[in-house]
């Protein structure tokens, strides 16, 4: 899908997502990486780190500190 959009959308908040063992990376991250290669232009919102409760922070492996 990414090959067919003009610019790629990264909406960030509390929570790292699920990880592609394989990668190690999430796959939010791989699609993030894979719209640079393409050379989309990316527009990123990030949530208010004050606006995340402690319920929806992800405190997994350390990806989100």
């Amino acid at each position: 899908m990414i090959d067919e959009c003009d610019f790629y959308l990264l909406v960030i908040g509390g929570r790292y997502g699920s990880i592609d063992e394989e990668a190690g990376v999430s796959y939010t991250e791989k699609e993030y990486n894979y719209a640079k290669t393409k050379g989309l232009p990316v527009l990123v919102l990030i949530k208010k780190s004050s606006a995340i409760t402690e319920s929806e922070k992800d405190t997994g492996d350390g990806k989100y500190d």
